[in-house]
């Protein structure tokens, strides 16, 4: 017995205060905003302490590139792993994690993306890469673990106060035989449920170490790997007492077996969610639940696999009334078991989440209703069987014993079906790990979260656009308790690209909310504003940060008017550039370019010998060049002279197929770039040495537009196949990107202000953005019914506008807002097909059926009031729910406790005051 001494103190010193797997709570930089130049460390905060010998940080640049120092530590605590970095310039950076958990063993990955600079992160990109939520290996080997350990307890709880302490009178005449089977059955049942137990805890080991990719003796000495040990010695001892069993059977080995089965569930409560919250009730909670569901499910499985078989071999009319006895005495047990449950079960999960939409929402909310629905079902079927017993005992008439035989096994099934569930959840991702939060900018304003050395800003601006704006901050310590010692929060705006010096003010405490301060902040116009939030201290050194805010309207802010130009003689007007206060436009109707004044609104046409004009676009040089596919030619004009030069292009193969030209781009260097469709090919023209350089795409790529990225490279679009590419112009290698799903006829090309590629899918139904770093396409619909999207272009604002082609509106579209209007064009039959900006951002296009040059004017009306503070519905609290429904399940387990043991008593008084007297009636 001095054994028992020493299971106590090796749970109590494994037993951890965690999370149940780490998953990422904060980070810094983050992806909510860009970080300053310079950035030297990254660090991110889990939700439970992670095991710094097996865990690491890496950061990647955009190119891929590890550009860490590798010297992942622990930052403010167990919690918190740092790495730091060389001093960061402008870009996108990739934090790559993988942490061990100290408590349940999980290696878990992550990855966050962050900018720094200038430079943005697209908020679409965000969410990506689906997480892990269910370990599933981890799950399988818990499975038969917690059915070994669930059977091993009922069967003693079974055996040692149950059929040890049972009258058995009923069965006298073949008692010895009937508990020799009884305890035959009973050592088998142990031993395989035992043999269960010892895999599963050795195949826990086989897969922590496969997670890891190595063993050694330190993973044993983590948390996770001392309870481990804790459960292994557990397990051993069980081995050596079930032997000792079979030789010597008596109470006192009943009790050391349920002790040390009691020790065993205690194990898997130290890596199981109930130490979730870090406190001492939760855990006692989690073990309670665990041992009442174990004596439940493990009682069904020995009344099917040791007793039944037992009384088998007595006479029909005993077995009939011993069962009629005992299965009453099981479901008091059982009914008890079921109340506890109640309790335990809906408290526990009020300490891991209390929201019930994010219950409701999260996989793991759905294994909990799961759950809940098979034990609904299993406590049906009790009852069925219960009330059967009680009428056939009420009619004196007990003839239940084979028919009982289904329900039970089928209960039993259920159960250990149940036991599955709960595997999955042991190794499953709490709600809140699992429902991600609020992105930074959403139409209702904006909100991010800042931290410096010891302080937490959160921050909120609504309505976050151009004009009046509140302003709240909150403050915290990084551990998220109250700052001591502020004396206020003070804020500095200013627009240093305007040369508006700070304008300072202090904001004054929150009456609605504790330690928040509001205030207002005005953006005077458009553009990047920076504000400075300084939390001031009476004592020591004040903590501040800075943001740098993108200002502009909300979409529904901006008005915008479309004035249009009749051209002056019939034409076809196509494709538009701006060029020194003129729009310059092609004509596929004839040779010849159109030019447009802004200053005086006179149009002008400029004439070639050759076939037509299609694509245009401008080198550095002001040239205007252009694409003549019927002429077999490119050319361009210098506006200052008037002068054409023609260049025709190389003889490409095969010579059966017309050369149709389409786009046309001049590179960072001014040389020129034409697609070929019908050839697969693009031509590169240096404007040097007037050399033409032949790019081949894969067969039937039909390559369309082009556009010249952030980087130099060189993209396309080929439409035969649904892919984009660039060519890189020094080494020429070609890279081709294709969708999961090919895309319906790329036809534009844009980038936007953070270096995004916006895709015109002709054929489709919008844009669809492609960020490089990550190779994702998002597909962007915008809602035009019978639209083309084609041509797009920016305006002031970094909004998009598209035009529609067969639609006689253009869309714009805020890509931060993910949201669009769509702009009528006043001329029916327009056909729009492509758009450019002026200087001063307004829009231009074309209207080539109705030959009409058009432009989109946008003025917007700055916020003169702060709208009331947005206030989040209130989500339905668990306990609202949970507390009603407690009582009536507590209530009706009474009810049924009260049943079953009238139900007892009766059974015991209608068959046992009958019976012989045996001095042997409780052996066994």
């Amino acid at each position: 017995m001095n054994v028992l001494c020493i299971i106590p103190i090796l749970l109590i010193i494994t037993t951890p205060m965690v999370y149940a797997h780490p998953f990422t709570e904060e980070s810094w930089p983050n992806a909510d905003e860009s970080a300053e130049v310079g950035t030297t460390q990254v660090w991110l905060r889990y939700s439970e302490e992670v095991v710094l010998d097996f865990s690491s940080l890496k950061v990647y640049d955009s190119q891929g590139a590890q550009i860490d120092n590798r010297d992942t530590a622990h930052y403010t605590n167990d919690r918190t792993l740092v790495v730091t970095t060389p001093p960061l310039t402008d870009g996108i950076y990739t934090v790559s994690s993988k942490v061990l958990s100290a408590v349940d063993g999980h290696l878990v990955p992550d990855t966050i993306l962050f900018a720094v600079g200038s430079s943005t992160i697209d908020v679409g990109l965000l969410q990506q890469e689906e997480r892990e939520l269910v370990y599933m290996p981890e799950a399988i080997v818990r499975f038969f673990g917690l059915a070994g350990q669930t059977i091993l307890l009922g069967a003693i709880i079974g055996a040692a106060l149950v059929w040890r302490t049972q009258d058995k009178r009923l069965i006298h005449d073949h008692l010895d035989l009937v508990n020799r089977i009884h305890h035959d059955k009973f050592m088998l049942i142990i031993g395989i449920s035992l043999i269960a137990v010892l895999a599963s805890t050795i195949m826990t080991l086989v897969v922590y170490t496969l997670r890891l990719g190595t063993f050694s003796g330190d993973t044993l000495l983590t948390s996770f790997g001392l309870t481990w040990v804790a459960r292994m010695i557990v397990v051993g001892i069980l081995l050596a007492a079930w032997f000792v069993m079979e030789r010597r059977m008596n109470e006192r080995w009943y009790a050391v077996m349920l002790a040390l089965t009691m020790g065993l569930l205690w194990t898997s409560s130290m890596i199981g969610h109930g130490a979730a919250t870090g406190q001492a009730a939760p855990l006692i909670l989690d073990f309670i639940h665990g041992l009442v569901s174990a004596a439940w499910i493990g009682g069904l499985g020995y009344i099917c696999f040791i007793l039944y078989p037992a009384l088998l071999h007595a006479k029909e009319m005993g077995r009939e009334k011993m069962m009629s006895i005992l299965v009453p005495r099981f479901s008091t047990i059982f009914v008890l078991g079921v109340g506890v449950v109640l309790i335990t079960g809906p408290t526990l999960m009020w300490f891991f989440e209390s929201d019930v939409g994010v219950i409701t929402d999260s996989l793991y909310g759905k294994l909990i209703m799961a759950k809940i629905a098979l034990a609904s079902v299993m406590v049906g079927l009790g009852g069925y069987l219960q009330l059967t017993i009680s009428n056939a005992v009420k009619r004196g008439r007990v003839q239940i014993f084979k028919k009982m035989r289904h329900t039970l096994r089928t209960e039993f099934a259920l159960g250990i079906i149940l036991l599955g569930v709960v595997a999955v959840l042991i190794n499953g991702t709490l709600p809140s790990g699992e429902i991600d939060g609020d992105t930074t900018v959403a139409s209702d304003g904006f909100r991010t979260v800042k931290f410096t050395e010891n302080a937490k800003f959160e921050i909120e601006l609504e309505p976050y656009t151009i004009g009046l704006n509140g302003i709240y901050v909150s403050t915290t310590n990084l551990d998220g308790s109250p700052v001591e010692g502020q004396s206020g929060i003070h804020i500095k705006v200013s627009n240093p690209e305007k040369n508006i010096f700070p304008f300072s003010m202090e904001l004054e405490p929150t009456a609605s909310a504790a330690n928040e301060y509001s205030g207002e902040a005005v953006f005077g116009f458009a553009g990047t504003w920076v504000v400075e939030v300084e939390s001031q201290r009476e004592e020591g050194g004040n903590e501040s940060v800075i943001m740098n805010l993108p200002i502009k309207p909300d979409m529904h802010g901006i008005t915008a008017t479309i004035t249009e130009y009749d051209l002056p003689q019939s034409a076809k007007p196509l494709y538009p550039v701006y060029h020194n206060d003129h729009i310059w436009i092609s004509d596929p109707s004839a040779p010849r370019l159109w030019s447009f004044d802004l200053a005086n609104h006179e149009f002008e046409s400029f004439t070639f010998d050759g076939g037509v004009s299609l694509f245009l676009d401008v080198d550095h040089n002001g040239n205007i060049w252009f694409t003549d596919a019927p002429g077999g030619q490119i050319g361009y004009l210098q506006p200052t002279v008037g002068e054409f030069t023609l260049i025709p292009i190389p003889e490409l193969g095969p010579v059966d197929l017309e050369s149709v030209i389409t786009a046309i781009r001049a590179d960072h260097n001014g040389n020129i770039w034409t697609a070929v469709t019908t050839k697969d090919a693009i031509l590169y023209y240096n404007t040097q040495n007037e050399t033409f350089q032949i790019f081949y795409l894969e067969r039937g790529s039909f390559p369309f537009a082009l556009s010249v990225g952030p980087r130099g490279n060189v993209w396309f679009t080929a439409s035969g196949n649904g892919d984009i590419g660039y060519i890189q112009p020094e080494s020429g290698e070609i890279k081709v990107f294709a969708a999961r799903e090919p895309l319906a006829n790329p036809e534009y090309l844009l980038f936007d202000q953070t270096g995004t590629l916006w895709i015109s899918e002709h054929t489709g139904t919008g844009l669809v953005r492609f960020d490089e770093d990550t190779g994702a396409f998002t597909r962007v619909p915008l809602g035009v019914d019978g639209g083309l999207p084609y041509g797009t272009s920016l305006d002031v604002y970094g909004n998009i506008w598209v035009a529609q082609h067969t639609a006689d509106v253009v869309v714009i579209y805020d890509i931060q807002a993910e949201t669009y209007r769509h702009i009528p064009i006043p001329t029916n039959g327009s056909f729009t097909q492509f758009m450019t900006a002026d200087n001063d951002q307004n829009i231009w296009f074309v209207e080539q059926q109705t030959n009409k040059l058009a432009k989109i004017t946008t003025t917007t009306t700055p916020s003169t009031e702060i709208p009331p503070r947005i206030v989040k519905t209130p989500h339905l609290l668990y306990a609202e729910v949970a507390s009603p429904l407690m009582a009536a399940g507590i209530l009706a387990s009474a009810l049924f406790f009260v049943k079953s043991v009238q139900d007892k008593r009766r059974a015991e008084y209608t068959f046992l005051n009958d019976a012989p007297v045996s001095t042997n009636n409780t052996s066994n």
